[in-house]
C-alpha cells in the first residue's frame, strides 16, 4: 500500500474511533468509574443500584452514538427505552433518601404507576397517530395506516 493511502487509512480509522469519545461519554464514564470505586462496598442497595444505572447510562450513550453514526438509523427508540430504567432508578434512589423522613412506599408505587401510564399512553398515541405502528426500533405491530398529520 502506498504511504499516502496508508496515512489516509490511519486518519480515517482514527477519526472513526474518535466519534465515540465525546464530552458526554467521558463524563459518564468518569462518573461510572467514581461510583464503582467509592460505592462498591456500600451496604445501601440504592447506592449499589446507582452503579448499575451509571453503567447502563454509559452503554446507552455509546450504543446511541454507534446506531446514529455507523448504522445511520435514528437512535430515538433507544433513548425512549432508556427512560424507563432511568425513572425507576431515580425514583428508587429518592425513595431511599427520603424513607427516613417519610417511609411510605405507596407514594413510590403511585408515582411509578402514573409515570408508566403516561409513558405508554404517549408511546401508543404518537406512534399510532404519526407512524401507524407501535415502534421500538423495528415495527413490532403493524396497524392499518391512518391519515398522517404534520407535527
Amino acid at each position: 500500500m502506498p504511504a499516502a493511502k496508508q496515512l489516509c487509512y490511519y486518519r480515517s480509522y482514527f477519526n472513526y474511533s474518535m466519534i465515540f469519545i465525546t464530552f458526554n461519554t467521558i463524563s459518564e464514564l468518569a462518573c461510572f468509574l467514581a461510583g464503582l470505586i467509592f460505592l462498591f462496598k456500600d451496604k445501601d442497595p440504592a447506592w449499589r443500584l446507582l452503579i448499575w444505572y451509571l453503567l447502563l447510562t454509559c452503554i446507552v450513550e455509546v450504543a446511541g452514538i454507534y446506531i446514529r453514526t455507523s448504522l445511520h438509523v435514528s437512535n430515538i427508540p433507544l433513548y425512549n427505552l432508556s427512560v424507563i430504567p432511568e425513572c425507576f432508578a431515580t425514583s428508587y434512589f429518592f425513595y431511599s433518601l427520603y424513607k427516613a423522613y417519610h417511609p411510605k412506599i405507596k407514594w413510590l408505587i403511585i408515582w411509578l404507576s402514573i409515570f408508566l401510564i403516561m409513558y405508554f399512553t404517549e408511546l401508543v398515541y404518537n406512534c399510532l397517530r404519526y407512524v401507524g405502528c407501535i415502534c421500538i426500533g423495528k415495527p413490532l405491530l403493524l396497524l392499518p395506516k391512518t391519515k398522517r398529520r404534520a407535527f
